[in-house]
């Protein structure tokens, strides 16, 4: 069952494709991220709704604030005792996190 979760004139889609799995889809970037964190804190309430995978295959561009905005979902997630899996990242999301030196967690 497909839910989706934003969909405005903003060049990003924050989908729900199951229960545990997100899609995103589109820009995520210093323009994007806020809407899109808003949106989801409502899923990190309690462990029952916490994604467990995200999946970034559709991401178009990413920048320092996408990252972290994944670093954010990453302690949510923790805050939970719960460790999300993130599927397709985007290649250009790799040196940056090499560089900000949290590549490590995107594994």
């Amino acid at each position: 069952m497909k839910r989706q979760l934003m969909k405005h004139s903003n060049p990003v889609q924050l989908e729900s494709v199951s229960d545990k799995e997100w899609l995103l889809t589109g820009e995520l970037i210093f323009t994007t991220v806020t809407q899109v964190y808003q949106q989801s804190l409502e899923y990190f309430q309690d462990s029952v709704s916490v994604p467990r995978s995200i999946n970034l295959g559709r991401i178009t561009r990413v920048d320092s604030a996408g990252l972290a905005l994944i670093i954010g979902w990453i302690r949510l997630g923790r805050k939970h005792d719960i460790k999300i899996h993130f599927q397709n990242i985007p290649a250009q999301m790799t040196p940056l996190a090499k560089l900000c030196g949290v590549d490590h967690l995107l594994i």
